[in-house]
């Protein structure tokens, strides 16, 4: 349970209090000092009760006569044995087993769930122990004892509860938890003892079975994370979604998109790092075919705001954003989602000035590091998500410094919007291995010395088209560079720091695959060098046999995060590194079995969590034919394969090479 300070803190109730009458009478008492136990009762004086919560004197003929708190607090405390002219004895006499305190219960407003609905309740509290109370009252007995109230509180409580502000009692949407944990006009304390389920908010996953068609089998936190950003949605409330590495994020972006379009609600934007537009275009295309996708990107891109309006979802990159943000702006946007929403973390910077001045419906930020350095950051995808719920950034700033003890306060507060669930929270639910192929848009000035090296060999022999499938190979790893000598692997390079900064958000291992020496070198300079991997190790051909299992020990042993950079057929069998639960394959294989036989060497006997199996290919790319062949053959006769490269034949490689990330108008 959280208390949550709104105005008053907690002593204020008290405070106030000590102006009250049965305060000052028990001040006045202590100086009388009259035992009062040492009076006796007549029989014929009548007896004190307790009935529906309230003191009661009961005269000798049935007479009830309710005593009000102040004058139950006089006869208690001031030993003033009078109620509306009938002398009385001492409660505590009457009724031996109630305690009674002089000090009023502190009234709070609980947010809670009751009969599986989320409810803003009137309470008191007492002894860390919330009680909610459903009517006026002047007094209380809790747990053996009895308090007096202060009503003025309780009843500032009640209306505020059944205004607009407190959601008339009735069931609360999470909009509605947003906006109450952080209402200044709340009359007293919030004590805040609620978390979203879909049961206490009563998310509409009925109405998703029926109507969201996903090409898709969904486990069970997935279809809770779609029908939590439709609930959210139909509020027009933003989120954060902020789910670790592997949990599905754009598979449940893209169920909340399905949802939209089956109901009407109007054209989407999705803005991404230029690297995985591809990869967005092909998942939406392949979990939600019914969705009209536009990518708006180089070639691509269109000058007419209609011709945006016409699509379900147009995809495009923060870079591209900036340039058309003339044209971006034209159009009210149903739900804008930010992919690596960490990309705004920095709350001036310019990408995030622009994207929060887009116009749209509901916000959707999606990242699996909510949170990387300081709260700040948490500041800013909440700005973007619920714009204003935090404050300014001066404001917030001077609220929470960033310790442990200001994380745990804010918690409550951005707890509705957002969405975070971990690979070991939900470990029942997943396979032992997770594929997931991600293909990337190369940068222009690749793509263009790629498709030298392939219209070139087009027009060679067999020899030549070998040797220039293996060079195009090299290339998309890194392992060559362009005639300028400049690198030609930046877009593989971040979309591999971006995955490494979730695996390293989770303290987590991950296993590198590459299968070019100077790669690999080239590599390990790059990520010893990130700041955020604290052991780089690696193996390779010319890694001696004696040394790999050292060297998989120290990194087994190496505290935070660590990476072992691998090649595929030096390394590839034989070890076993559970230490790691990522496998990143940096370039594909021609056979299946390698790449697999690789994976394996995470995915093995005293693994204690599922195994996350990222492939980076270049779209339009040999890496692409590769991915393809190799699916087939996993289809065809798994395991009829073996552990050497299969033989190209030349429709294989006049195959692979019509493969070109260039977007051209005409033929070669």
């Amino acid at each position: 349970m959280r208390s949550v300070s709104r105005g008053l803190h907690n002593g204020a109730v008290g405070s106030r209090f000590i102006e009250e009458p049965f305060h000052r009478l028990h001040m006045a008492s202590r100086a009388l000092k009259v035992d009062h136990r040492a009076e006796a009762m007549n029989g014929d004086r009548g007896r004190w009760q307790v009935s529906a919560g309230r003191l009661v004197f009961v005269e000798p003929d049935g007479t009830s006569i309710p005593a009000s708190a102040a004058e139950a607090f006089r006869v208690l405390f001031r030993d003033i044995r009078e109620i509306s002219g009938v002398e009385v004895g001492d409660p505590r006499d009457d009724l031996p087993d109630l305690e009674f305190s002089p000090s009023p219960v502190d009234v709070v407003v609980q947010l809670a769930v009751k009969a599986g609905e989320a409810r803003c309740l009137p309470a008191v509290e007492v002894g860390g122990k919330v009680h909610a109370v459903e009517s006026l009252a002047d007094q209380l007995i809790l747990d053996g004892t009895w308090y007096p109230v202060v009503e003025e509180d309780l009843s500032a409580a009640l209306a505020w509860v059944n205004s607009d502000r407190g959601g008339h009692s009735s069931p609360l949407t999470a909009g509605d938890v947003v906006r109450i944990r952080f209402d200044s006009a709340l009359p007293c304390r919030l004590v805040d003892d609620f978390s979203i389920t879909a049961e206490n908010l009563a998310l509409p996953e009925a109405r998703l079975v029926e109507e969201v068609r996903l090409e898709a089998t969904l486990y069970p936190y997935q279809e809770f994370g779609v029908a939590y950003l439709v609930t959210l949605a139909d509020q027009s409330l933003g989120c954060i979604l902020g789910d670790e590495m592997g949990l599905g994020k754009t598979l449940q972006v893209i169920g909340l998109l399905e949802d939209q379009r089956v109901r009407g609600r109007g054209t989407s934007l999705i803005l991404a790092p230029a690297t995985v537009l591809e990869n967005w275009r092909r998942e939406v295309h392949r979990f939600a075919p019914a969705l009209k996708v536009l990518p708006h990107s180089g070639p691509q891109r269109t000058g007419s705001r209609d011709t945006l309006e016409l699509a379900d979802v147009v995809i495009t990159s923060y870079e591209t954003a900036l340039r058309d943000e003339a044209m971006l702006a034209q159009v009210k946007w149903n739900v804008l989602i930010l992919d690596e929403a960490q990309a705004i973390k920095s709350p001036k910077a310019q990408r995030t000035l622009l994207v929060k001045r887009l116009p749209r419906r509901v916000s959707i930020a999606v990242t699996g590091t909510p949170v990387e350095n300081r709260l700040e950051d948490l500041w800013s995808l909440t700005d973007f998500a619920v714009p204003g719920l935090l404050g300014s950034l001066t404001d917030f700033a001077s609220r929470y410094a960033g310790t442990a003890t200001d994380a745990e306060n804010l918690a409550p507060v951005v707890a509705p919007i957002l969405l975070r669930r971990r690979i070991a929270d939900v470990a029942a639910d997943l396979p032992e291995l997770i594929e997931t192929p991600q293909f990337l848009t190369s940068d222009p000035i690749f793509a263009e010395e790629y498709d030298l090296i392939r219209k070139a060999a087009k027009k060679g022999g067999h020899s030549a088209q070998l040797g220039a499938i293996q060079r195009l190979r090299m290339l998309a790893a890194g392992s060559i560079a362009a005639d300028d000598g400049s690198s030609l692997i930046q877009e593989k390079d971040i979309r591999l720091l971006e995955l490494l900064g979730e695996i390293a958000e989770s303290k987590q291992k991950a296993l590198i695959f590459c299968s070019y020496t100077h790669a690999i070198d080239r590599l390990e300079s790059v990520l010893s060098s990130c700041g955020f991997v604290s052991h780089v190790g690696k193996i390779d051909g010319r890694t001696p046999p004696a040394a790999r299992q050292l060297i998989v020990d120290a990194f087994g042993t190496a505290a935070g995060t660590g990476v072992l950079l691998l090649n595929p057929r030096a390394a590839g069998t034989g070890l076993n590194i559970t230490a790691a639960n990522h496998v990143i394959h940096f370039n594909p294989e021609w056979n299946p079995a390698v790449t697999d036989q690789a994976s394996r060497r995470a995915f093995r006997r005293g693994q204690s969590l599922p195994v996350t199996v990222h492939h980076l290919l270049y779209s339009g790319t040999i890496e692409e034919a590769m991915w393809i062949r190799a699916h087939g053959k996993r289809v065809i006769a798994e395991a009829a394969l073996t552990d050497t490269d299969p033989e190209l034949s030349p429709s294989d490689l006049s195959w692979a090479l019509e493969f070109t990330p260039v977007v051209r108008s005409g033929e070669d």
